[in-house]
């Protein structure tokens, strides 16, 4: 989910973007008359089965359309009709709740009576809330968790450190909110989280598949073949692809606790040398290629490198679930069924129930960060 988010933050910063080059959109007239053209809603809380969670972001432009999901369909139409209306004010966010009556669950097609709490912000100060969108997706970019923090009295929203391990948290003058009722509520806190990411080690058919099924999944996706002309035919140019040495990217980059590492090459030089720099690391997932033979082997040599054995324990060979896999489009289905199964298990995940906040500080640089992404195009030099 948090890959759409921040699909959804940048595709709202690029129409943001676009409207203030537009000679009609000054400083002066940023505010567009106070009238909302862009729109900013967030997914506060559901009941019963809902194909979103909390913290899921959806935008909406009159020119450009929408972007994102709050339930898959159910509501955003609805909510579009009444933005094209101008039923909500322009000076302040919304909280609107679809299902409260058995009449619109039917007319929505809300899945088994389910309830939706939306927040609807509504953006008028262009320049400044792009400020806001710029820092967050530069955070977001740049691997760490970082949290917004709306006023929901004035619409303003500043980026704040993260103190909590809940995507929302709902907060009063006195006390904080179970539930985000706008009777007493002063703030809403939304921490939001960087992308997964998958290294697929090997640039071959079933790292194609690796890679497209990852997309689908909202990973963000790099391949690294050192072997020359590994990408001459490679079909996914949305694809980060490094013909570094898979160590040294792994040092660099590819290291902490979202990530999950593959080694596809069937190539011992080239596969070990990233799986002796990768099970030192943070990944939640890493896995090898190969038959129950090959994966023995593959052991052996790996205790000559000096890993321990709880290290080699971490290594996932054969990769994927048992599934009779044949084909490369198969094999992948496999690997990426274990990925996911993993995720869930063992990736930290921010929960989405409110829970006792702290004090708010400035945003602080994350400068190790900021050399992880500096590092990985120095590899890809």
């Amino acid at each position: 989910m948090e890959s759409c988010n921040t699909e959804v933050l940048q595709t709202l910063a690029g129409w943001l973007k676009e409207a203030t080059s537009k000679p009609e959109t000054t400083a002066k007239t940023s505010t567009l008359s106070r009238k909302a053209n862009y729109w900013l809603a967030t997914v506060l809380d559901t009941w019963g089965s809902s194909p979103r969670a909390p913290g899921a972001l959806w935008t909406w432009s009159a020119e450009h359309g929408c972007k994102g999901s709050l339930s898959g369909g159910c509501v955003e139409e609805d909510l579009v009709e009444r933005l094209d209306n101008n039923q909500y004010p322009a000076t302040k966010p919304s909280i609107i709740q679809y299902g409260i009556s058995e009449a619109e669950t039917q007319r929505l097609k809300l899945p088994c009576g389910g309830l939706l709490t939306v927040l609807l912000e509504p953006i008028t100060e262009i320049a400044a809330f792009l400020e806001h969108l710029d820092s967050l997706v530069k955070a977001l970019t740049l691997r760490q968790n970082v949290a917004r923090r709306i006023n929901f009295h004035n619409g303003e929203a500043r980026l704040i450190d993260v103190t909590s391990t809940t995507t929302l948290q709902f907060l009063s003058a006195t006390h904080n909110s179970t539930k985000p009722t706008s009777d007493s509520l002063q703030f809403i806190e939304h921490t939001l989280s960087p992308n997964h990411r998958l290294l697929i080690i090997g640039a071959n058919q079933t790292a194609e598949y690796l890679a497209l099924f990852g997309k689908s999944l909202n990973y963000e996706i790099w391949v690294c073949d050192p072997r020359e002309n590994a990408f001459d035919q490679w079909p996914h140019p949305w694809s980060f692809n490094s013909q570094a040495m898979p160590d040294d990217l792994i040092r660099a980059s590819v290291h902490d606790h979202l990530s999950a590492i593959t080694t596809v090459a069937h190539d011992p030089r080239i596969d070990d040398m990233a799986l002796m720099e990768a099970l030192r690391t943070d990944a939640f997932y890493i896995g090898a290629m190969g038959s129950k033979r090959t994966s023995e082997k593959r052991r052996a040599r790996l205790q000559q490198l000096d890993l321990s054995p709880q290290e080699i324990d971490r290594l996932h060979a054969p990769i994927g679930k048992s599934i009779g896999s044949k084909t490369p489009a198969e094999i992948a289905i496999a690997i990426w069924a274990d990925i996911v199964q993993h995720q869930h298990q063992h990736c930290p995940q921010l929960k989405t129930h409110p829970v006792e906040s702290q004090n708010a500080v400035p945003l602080a640089e994350n400068k190790s960060a900021a050399h992880s992404l500096e590092a990985a195009m120095e590899c890809n030099q």
